[in-house]
């Protein structure tokens, strides 16, 4: 059959993540409980060690360390209610547990920006540990590349099967060191030079902009997007324009470099957005990485078992399905592709161009009616023969 997949190189078992799950003794963990348990002990520590060195109360900071642990499960079925979907966002807890804990500060009548200061760097460290547990649980993980991690069948419930087996850029490691750098240097800051404010600021403009172009190296790519931007980058970018407009409205110290980033984020970000818009529906599903979806949902349907018509869909609505036409000479492998908003013979042309570089069969289109495309895929010693 075509687009059987590979096994795993001998060469890249050491590359291979062992499971999602943790041995202790006789108890398997998931991975990622552990790290987030220990990325929130991290956090407390540095809150109330932070807290100790501002002479901010301690009951106080205790009292904001538990209200950010108690916020997380909170915020996290608040967004479930709304979206209908359970997400883990960093960015929706941070937002959340800030604006919290800011309206207790209020309430007691407490300076807030000591407060917020130490908070959001032990969020940063919280979060810092939890990336290990994204790279050991398979999310957040980054786009196929020549060199990375490779995820096995224990991870078939969570990635889709283009990505089993496939080198993944570790984006979640190289996220954990910046973000642990950021939040060593922020501290820092608070202990040598400290000035209210200057946490936030410091966090802010330095963990958002990274986390921007860290989403680019993750998975899905832009293509997946209407705007071109990820809603971790839209956030990323209104974060940025906050903090700011805060400095230039004299709420926290102002640091030119800041107008820097701030003008380079805006620049990419609308170069972004502008490449989306413009981008050709060719250009679209022509996309290395859609094409790596599509011949992946090709692989998948030539695997079914053939009771009915096997039907299978990519990221930008481009619908297949299987079938086989037995021959003289050998069985055609038959797929049909259409889509809502229709194709073009063109666009087709260059799918099957596409696909025809990823496996050693002949590929043949045929058009059909109302927009629908048939691609013929042969051994490459088979003519087609109908």
């Amino acid at each position: 059959m075509p687009f059987s997949p590979s096994p795993i190189d001998v060469a890249d078992q050491r590359y291979v993540v062992a499971g999602p799950m943790i041995q202790f003794g006789r108890r398997r963990l998931s991975a990622f409980q552990v790290c987030s348990c220990i990325g929130l002990a991290i956090g407390v520590t540095i809150n109330i060690t932070l807290g100790a060195r501002l002479s901010l109360p301690v009951t106080l900071s205790i009292g904001v360390a538990l209200l950010g642990l108690l916020a997380i499960p909170v915020i996290a079925i608040l967004v479930k209610i709304v979206t209908g979907e359970e997400q883990l966002c960093f960015y929706h807890h941070v937002i959340g547990v800030l604006a919290a804990t800011s309206v207790l500060l209020w309430i007691v009548n407490q300076p807030l920006l000591p407060f917020l200061d130490v908070l959001i760097l032990a969020a940063g460290a919280a979060r810092a540990a939890g990336y290990f547990g994204c790279l050991k649980a398979g999310c957040c993980h980054g786009r196929p590349s020549r060199w990375g991690v490779i995820y096995n069948d224990q991870y078939a419930h969570i990635l889709q099967n283009s990505l089993l087996g496939v080198r993944l850029f570790p984006v979640q490691v190289f996220e954990a060191l910046w973000t642990a750098g950021v939040v060593a240097i922020g501290c820092n800051l608070i202990v040598n030079r400290y000035e209210p404010g200057i946490g936030l600021a410091w966090f802010i403009i330095t963990y958002c902009p990274a986390r921007f172009f860290f989403e680019c190296l993750r998975w899905p790519p832009n293509y997946y997007f209407k705007s071109g931007l990820s809603q971790h980058q839209w956030i990323s970018v209104a974060l940025v324009l906050l903090v700011v407009a805060l400095e230039v409205n004299g709420v926290l110290p102002f640091r030119s470099w800041h107008a820097v980033i701030v003008a380079l984020l805006l620049v990419t970000t609308a170069a972004l957005v502008i490449e989306r818009r413009t981008r050709s529906v060719t250009r679209e599903l022509g996309h290395p990485e859609h094409i790596r979806e599509l011949t992946a949902a090709i692989r998948s349907l030539s695997q079914r078992p053939r009771s009915g018509i096997p039907v299978d869909c990519t990221s930008l609505g481009l619908q297949v399905s299987a079938g086989t036409i037995p021959t003289g000479t050998g069985d055609i492998h038959h797929y049909t592709l259409s889509r809502r908003s229709g194709l073009t013979e063109n666009v087709v042309e260059s799918l099957a161009k596409a696909i025809r570089q990823t496996q050693t069969g002949r590929v043949e289109v045929l058009a059909g009616n109302n927009n629908i495309f048939h691609l013929l895929i042969t051994d490459r010693d088979h003519p087609v023969i109908l």
